[in-house]
């Protein structure tokens, strides 16, 4: 299951929040429709509006990867808070999330801060898998990033790598299963792998195990997105080139079908 996400999701999600800030408060049905073919977009065909937590999760954490492949500069609180809670939404619309839930346990709009809103879906996609709805009261789960020299890092990778004077290939699997955890190798990641390899020591031949497999997968990551561009730039042009003819074949058919006619 992949959902592809470029920074061009990026700015086509600033348009919608650009020109239907409205929506943000009232999204019409037309709107979530969207964002539903955004989000379950690469899913089996036989997709029945039934989706497991783990494919929730999932589809959650591929979600936020337009905010991880902008660089920070990019994307301010209000563009990801309104972002955050159009995917909410969505997942409400979808039957994901109960309505009650929504509205005891309002999306939190007075926070302005991009680790609250985070803290905020973790606790609630927390809540959906134990099956109750999390309070304000409850511990607030570890935010997903570390800030270590007003840089921000990948705390899952950070915390696998701390399990051992020395990564070993246990470690190394789970650094993987960390990095590619939404099946997007984010600049966060990347970022956390070279913070990984110039502070911890390795087994001998892990570090380079670890370099050979993210690499590789950011290559392919990259291909993908690119041939998803593309073909998204084929399909606007054949649209086009296609709306015209259909134009002119249907043209013809009436002229022929009125002489016929006569």
């Amino acid at each position: 299951m992949e959902v592809q996400m470029t920074q061009l999701a990026v700015a086509e999600e600033r348009a919608i929040l650009a020109n239907q800030k409205a929506l943000l408060e009232n999204p019409t049905p037309d709107l979530l429709e969207e964002r539903k073919d955004m989000l379950i977009k690469g899913l089996d065909d036989d997709y029945d509006r039934k989706i497991s937590f783990a494919e929730m999760k999932k589809l959650f954490d591929q979600s936020l990867a337009p905010l991880e492949a902008a660089d920070d500069s990019q994307i301010n609180d209000e563009f990801f808070i309104g972002y955050m809670n159009i995917i909410l939404l969505t997942f409400q619309y979808l039957g994901l999330i109960p309505a009650k839930w929504m509205q005891e346990y309002v999306f939190p709009k007075e926070s302005k801060s991009y680790k609250a809103v985070v803290e905020f879906c973790e606790a609630l996609l927390n809540g959906l898998e134990k099956g109750s709805m999390p309070t304000p009261d409850e511990p607030k789960k570890k935010s997903l990033y570390q800030i270590i020299d007003k840089k921000k890092y990948d705390r899952g990778m950070l915390d696998e790598a701390k399990k051992s004077e020395t990564i070993g290939m246990k470690e190394a699997e789970a650094i993987l299963d960390e990095a590619l955890d939404g099946n997007v190798y984010t600049n966060t990641e990347q970022s956390t792998w070279s913070y990984i390899k110039d502070n911890h020591k390795f087994d001998s031949g892990v570090k380079e195990y670890l370099e050979e497999r993210l690499e590789d997968f950011l290559k392919h990551q990259e291909e993908r997105s690119a041939a998803a561009k593309a073909s998204m730039e084929t399909e606007a042009t054949d649209g086009k080139d296609g709306s015209k003819n259909d134009s002119g074949k249907d043209g013809e058919d009436e002229d022929r079908g009125e002489a016929e006619e006569t």
